[in-house]
């Protein structure tokens, strides 16, 4: 139950950041700052959707809190780099 909520905490957050991005584009349409409509490319929303978690995560927890998950992430990307190149 507790890993269901989270997920589905992590997915509206990302349905959140998705709508603010396409939000952003089409008034950047409507004032004439954009010539037309732009879609985003896969790696263009991943890195949106990574800032919007880190902006969520900086008002819940302060900086602080944001390090830590950074630290995580090093750490997990660490070990699996050591797996890779050990092969």
């Amino acid at each position: 139950y507790n890993n269901s909520k989270k997920e589905l905490e992590r997915k509206q957050m990302e349905r959140n950041a998705k709508r603010n991005v396409k939000k952003k584009l089409q008034q950047e349409v409507e004032t004439g700052e954009r010539s037309a409509a732009h879609y985003l490319k896969r790696r263009e929303m991943k890195r949106l959707v990574m800032e919007a978690k880190f902006d969520e995560l900086r008002k819940r927890g302060g900086d602080s809190a944001v390090e830590k998950v950074m630290n995580k992430r090093r750490k997990k990307n660490k070990s699996r780099d050591a797996k890779k190149s050990s092969i």
